[in-house]
């Protein structure tokens, strides 16, 4: 069956399977998905995926068993 959180893509829905979000202080220090423009921003690992770009849910195979 298809995994429900990445629609089979493998990739994690956080970080689009970079695993990194952007960490900005413009957005009250929660992390975030931006177009890597400058600014008072740095990169840190996706709690979801623990920087590995896998969906957390189906560890990157794109299909889970029910």
């Amino acid at each position: 069956m298809e995994c429900p959180k990445c629609k089979g893509s493998r990739k994690c829905p956080t970080c689009h399977g970079k695993g990194k979000v952007e960490w900005s202080s413009r957005a009250g220090g929660m992390p975030m998905i931006t177009d890597g423009a400058p600014g008072s921003s740095k990169y840190v690992e996706c709690r979801d995926c623990h920087g590995t770009g896998d969906c957390p849910r189906c560890n990157g195979v794109g299909e889970v068993d029910w």
